[in-house]
């Protein structure tokens, strides 16, 4: 098993990206056009696969039980897309990248913190990014709850770090239409960790060592900090978020 949380942002931010997405038809659960036959059925599905799963990016078993299944559709469950993503949580469990841990402030689950991860999921056709939980319990580790994003996961990361689209803005931001501020404060605030350390996206070496090898601060920005410098050039670097 891997150390969680080694990668520095660039590398957790280059693994989502150059990994591929998750493909369901978005016909795995039986449709109904009755809501609640359609959630019984998304469960019934869900039972099927009950198991352990081993992520790829930690090596971490998962276990994937009943009330996992029951959490993923106590929410968004008027959407054919969350009942149908159902079918897609082994290969979630099995290929989302780690992003970051909170601790657990909600008593009513048994477990000291709250693993975050994302992946890509493509849903007949059509992209989302999927911010995944996982808790450890006292029994090990478990599949906690997932939600959707309607945007693919690379237009995700230019829209947040600034890559194609700079000055990322969470008011006209697409990823404003879906609602899940979680999915972009887990990732900023993995940013903030970055920053805090003096290292940027581009490269993860320090960014004090980088201004004080380029004469006159040649090929770099300073910013309101002295002690912080923005990188010019097609990449992205993250200074305050």
């Amino acid at each position: 098993m891997v150390e969680k949380g080694g990668d520095g942002l660039s590398g957790v931010i280059d693994k989502i990206r150059n990994s591929e997405p998750v493909k369901i038809t978005g016909r795995e659960v039986q449709p109904s056009e009755d809501l609640k036959e359609y959630k019984r059925n998304a469960l019934e599905y869900g039972k099927s696969l009950r198991g352990e799963y081993v992520n790829k990016d930690t090596g971490e078993s998962v276990s994937l039980g009943k009330n996992a299944i029951k959490e993923v559709l106590q929410h968004d469950y008027k959407n054919a897309e969350q009942l149908q993503s159902i079918a897609a949580i082994p290969q979630i469990i099995e290929n989302a990248i780690y992003v970051t841990s909170q601790r657990n402030t909600d008593t009513k689950v048994d477990a000291e913190k709250f693993d975050y991860y994302v992946c890509g999921l493509n849903i007949g056709g059509v992209d989302y990014t999927v911010r995944a939980v996982f808790v450890t319990p006292k029994d090990g580790t478990r599949y906690y709850d997932h939600k959707l994003t309607r945007i693919e996961k690379g237009k995700l990361l230019d829209s947040l770090f600034g890559i194609t689209n700079p000055g990322f803005n969470q008011t006209t931001s697409p990823v404003s239409d879906g609602k899940d501020k979680k999915l972009l404060s887990i990732l900023q605030e993995k940013a903030r960790e970055i920053t805090k350390k003096g290292k940027n996206v581009a490269g993860e070496r320090p960014i004090g060592e980088r201004a004080a090898e380029a004469e006159d601060g040649a090929g770099l920005r300073p910013l309101e900090d002295e002690n912080l410098y923005r990188v010019v050039d097609d990449r992205a670097t993250i200074d305050r978020l």
